[in-house]
């Protein structure tokens, strides 16, 4: 009777969680029979003709998706034709922070046909000039031509396959969706094959926001001390006309019962995000989304941050939503940001658990998160 009682009350369990886990849809980029589907975003000069993705050779040269997005599992696949003496470089890229023409743009396999070796490793650009950070390489003759897949391998690698076989396990970070796509380097490439697409395992909780969620990470602090899933969907470099575009497929979809909305940052003005932020808090709510607002931290520029965090507290008293009132927790008590919690926009591993504490002490604050 006993052992009956245990599979019973297992399968219940196996029943509550399904319907606690909608099946999240991935996002799809891809080429394939000589049909587009989404919108490429070309970072150089590339042309679609008879089925065919092309780059011009020169300079760096990416193909990515328009859209950018927060959902961290991504599988890229492709089949890319280049000159057999090639002096440069193909290959794809996963993204991994958003940061204008400059800066570093994400991790990379690249074939060097010229050396006749395969490189993992950071790509970036800046003023014009490309470069690869090389962590591993491996010699390979592949001709002409060659079918590479990245996909997802447990703690952020990545599993590189060449025409099928599988060469390296790598880390490629915390990738986005932005950014990522079929890379060439002074080299002519074509592309008929492709597919890009980015999923995220259900969580009832999602982070929105830009690279202090993203990067820094303050969720996971708080979803290890919880026990509860929360997923990470911060974009670094994001203002919130960037978290409004993506506000569908990063929150709407994944469906969570509860978002936390950390954004405004990194817009010029900060008082501007209120109207975007607003947008946000209505479409959550369209769906039966719980949201939470959060402060923002103290900077040391001249941007309007207490003035951001006013209006904040002014808007969620009149909608009636929780404020998580961050800012006095890392502010050193003139307005910018304490050293001790890194003395800069992005708090350091202190600043994140002197966050997190602050939220872990608040009952109401936990219990909105485990949806008490």
């Amino acid at each position: 009777m006993k052992r009956i009682l245990n599979v019973v009350l297992g399968v219940f369990c196996l029943a509550l969680a399904a319907a606690e886990s909608p099946q999240i849809e991935p996002i799809v980029f891809a080429l394939q029979s000589g049909h587009m589907t989404g919108e490429a975003k070309c970072i150089g000069t590339w042309e679609f003709k008879d089925g065919v993705w092309s780059s011009s050779g020169k300079g760096w040269e990416t193909l990515a998706p328009q859209l950018y997005s927060g959902r961290k599992e991504i599988t890229l696949e492709a089949d890319l034709t280049f000159p057999v003496d090639g002096k440069g470089a193909v290959g794809v890229q996963l993204g991994i922070i958003y940061a204008g023409r400059n800066g570093n743009n994400g991790c990379a396999a690249l074939y060097y046909p010229a050396e006749k070796k395969l490189k993992l490793g950071e790509l970036s650009s800046r003023n014009g000039k490309v470069t690869q950070k090389v962590r591993l390489e491996r010699s390979m003759d592949l001709g002409d031509h060659f079918s590479i897949r990245l996909e997802p391998a447990p703690k952020s690698h990545y599993y590189v396959n060449i025409n099928g076989e599988r060469v390296a396990r790598f880390f490629f970070g915390l990738v986005i969706f932005q950014r990522s796509g079929i890379v060439s380097v002074d080299m002519p490439v074509s592309s008929a094959e492709f597919s890009l697409s980015a999923t995220m395992p259900y969580a009832p909780v999602v982070a929105f926001g830009d690279s202090i969620t993203h990067h820094c990470r303050w969720q996971g602090e708080v979803a290890d001390r919880l026990g509860l899933s929360i997923a990470n969907c911060g974009v670094a470099g994001e203002g919130t006309p960037g978290g409004l575009e993506r506000f569908e497929t990063d929150v709407i979809a994944l469906q969570p019962r509860t978002v936390v909305i950390f954004e405004g940052t990194n817009n010029a003005k900060p008082l501007s995000a209120l109207d975007d932020i607003d947008k946000m808090v209505q479409l959550a709510r369209q769906k039966e989304i719980r949201v939470i607002l959060c402060e923002l931290l103290p900077r040391s520029d001249d941007r309007d941050v207490t003035g951001f965090n006013a209006a904040l507290k002014e808007y969620a008293a009149m909608q009636k939503l929780p404020v998580i009132d961050w800012y006095h927790v890392i502010d050193d008590g003139t307005g910018k940001p304490a050293q001790k919690y890194g003395g800069g926009i992005h708090p350091n591993k202190e600043g994140v658990k002197a966050m997190a504490d602050y939220v872990l002490s608040r009952p109401e604050w936990t219990a909105l998160l485990k949806g008490e």
